[in-house]
């Protein structure tokens, strides 16, 4: 038999999709961070499975031939993270992680925007010195695979994060600015009609 192991489970965690400046509530509830079985597990297992891949000319897919390093799950609702799965923490709010979710056939990940989960503040708590909070077990997990980094790796991505919002944000003032300014709309603003 396959069995999945629960490597951390933490209640009241939010997940929310965030789609451009909209942001869509998901659901509430004990997130469950899954690892699968091993491919040896796997092989060694029963039950036989197999996939096939839709015609190379159908992108109405995205279809990874790994597995799921990880699975993020809150109540009902279950999320694939692969080793190459976007994610990361969000600097301006502790206890936030931000990954863009496999959702299929959006051709790039602006399109599919980002699942925000936030964990609740007694998350960060630890039961006595040396232990680990639940907030402490689920990033070394995430570490273990690959899918946050550690030290410095961490300090430097959260610093080309804010470089990166920090210039978007400069660069939409300044051409709102100019706008109003110069009673022209800014080229970036201008919709074509394809009809």
């Amino acid at each position: 038999m396959i069995t999945h192991t629960v490597l951390v489970a933490i209640p009241n965690c939010v997940a929310i999709h965030e789609l451009g400046k909209t942001s869509i509530p998901l659901t509430t509830g004990t997130l469950s961070l899954i690892k699968h079985p091993s491919s040896t597990e796997i092989s060694a297992s029963p039950i036989a499975v197999e996939i096939q891949s839709p015609p190379q000319n159908d992108k109405s897919l995205t279809v990874h031939t790994n597995k799921p390093a990880l699975t993020l799950q809150i109540e009902k609702l279950a999320f694939p993270l692969m080793k190459d799965t976007l994610f990361g923490t969000d600097v301006n709010a502790p206890g936030s992680y931000l990954f863009v979710p496999e959702l299929g056939p959006a051709e790039d990940a602006s399109e599919r925007g980002y699942v925000r989960i936030t964990l609740p503040e007694e998350a960060q708590i630890k039961a006595g010195e040396g232990d680990m909070s639940f907030q402490d077990v689920f990033e070394r997990e995430l570490i273990t695979v690959g899918l946050l980094k550690e030290g410095w790796a961490a300090m430097t991505d959260e610093v080309q994060r804010s470089v990166k919002s920090a210039v978007e944000g400069t660069r939409d003032k300044v051409s709102s600015a100019l706008a109003t300014e110069t009673g022209r709309v800014p080229p970036e603003a201008i919709v074509e009609d394809e009809g």
